[in-house]
């Protein structure tokens, strides 16, 4: 089940080919405080023709009730300033089905994602679209920088790597229409939605990437950030796999239909089934009942030319050893 549209202000945008429509599509799930931040540092766009979409996933504080506050208010002082849907889910449907359900929702040519919990520069949105028309619109996904901060609204006071097909930042995205209307809906939910449509995306084009910070990324309160480090690498590495799946169905559709290109096409299938085996022998090494087939696990996974660490004796007492054996980190860490 999916939801219903709680707020709509429609307005009618002058869009052109160097001024196309925009739908920044924000998630939100039991977090009004930030969330409320989020859509101010929309609000605050310098971009015209922007379509905000907001999809509450069956939160059950009282988020929603902020938000549309928050809507009519600004939509009563600035009638003609941006376009706005609230909508709430019937009940939780996960990250990627939520971005999956509020990019349906959107109708710009160019879709913008943020979680509910991170904060866009003013121009973000501006120097998105500046950036994809001067390279004349080819590119199907966009990455650019980002500041990551603590759950203060501090600095974290590092640089966060560059993002790549392999590592991206959903929240630091945007996708051309084509990756959500050409394929059919994700069927693997717990996949990760970036690693899906950037995939996508690798069919048709490069990616555009803008080597400007453009978003505040919060670190330290999304789903791959809260529980034990062991839960954690349960929860990213089936997920991983799950979204390399995934991403296999959607080569094969593209194979079906003639979409894309076809060498890129063996790329990404490279890239995935890459992925896939990695992943899957990590979920193995961290959840498996049998020692024994943990340890073939992690026999296999420290022989892949992609792994996460290198198989040094410093890398199996303080990562690998107590991933197989969890008993095994309260010993390396008294060391």
């Amino acid at each position: 089940m999916e939801g219903k549209v709680l707020f709509s202000h429609l307005v009618d945008f002058c869009v052109s080919e160097d001024r196309p429509m925009v739908s920044v599509v924000m998630t939100s799930y039991n977090q009004k405080e930030q969330a409320l931040k989020s859509l101010r540092s929309l609000l605050a766009q310098d971009y015209e023709n922007t379509e905000i979409v907001i999809t509450d996933d069956a939160s059950s504080d009282d988020s929603c009730e902020a938000i549309i506050k928050l809507c009519r208010d600004f939509c009563s002082q600035y009638p003609n300033r941006f376009q706005i849907i609230l909508s709430r889910n019937d009940e939780n449907l996960g990250v990627t089905l939520n971005y999956e359900y509020g990019f349906n929702l959107s109708n710009g040519d160019l879709i913008v994602t943020q979680g509910g919990d991170d904060i866009a520069y003013p121009n973000r949105v501006s120097k998105i679209v500046e950036s994809w028309v001067s390279s004349g619109k080819e590119a199907k996904v966009i990455f650019h920088k980002v500041e990551p901060i603590d759950l203060e609204d501090k600095p974290c006071g590092y640089e966060w790597w560059k993002m790549t097909l392999r590592n991206p930042i959903g929240a630091a995205m945007a996708y051309s229409r084509d990756v959500v209307s050409l394929f059919p809906k994700i069927s693997r939910k717990r996949s990760f939605e970036d690693g899906v449509y950037c995939r996508r995306a690798a069919i048709f084009s490069e990616p555009l990437y803008i080597e400007e910070k453009l978003l505040y990324y919060r670190v330290g309160s999304g789903v791959t950030s809260t529980g034990s480090q062991l839960d954690l690498r349960r929860k990213i590495s089936f997920s991983m796999a799950e979204t390399a799946m995934q991403n296999l169905n959607d080569l094969d559709y593209a194979e079906k239909l003639n979409l894309g290109n076809i060498e890129r096409i063996c790329a990404i299938r490279k890239l995935s089934s890459e992925i896939l085996e990695t992943y899957s022998l990590e979920f193995e090494m961290v959840s498996n009942p049998s020692l024994i087939k943990r340890f073939k696990a992690l026999h296999q996974y420290v022989k892949l030319p992609n792994r996460m660490r290198a198989p040094s004796i410093k890398n199996y007492c303080e990562y690998y050893f107590p991933l197989v054996m969890p008993r095994f980190g309260w010993f390396t860490s008294k060391l």
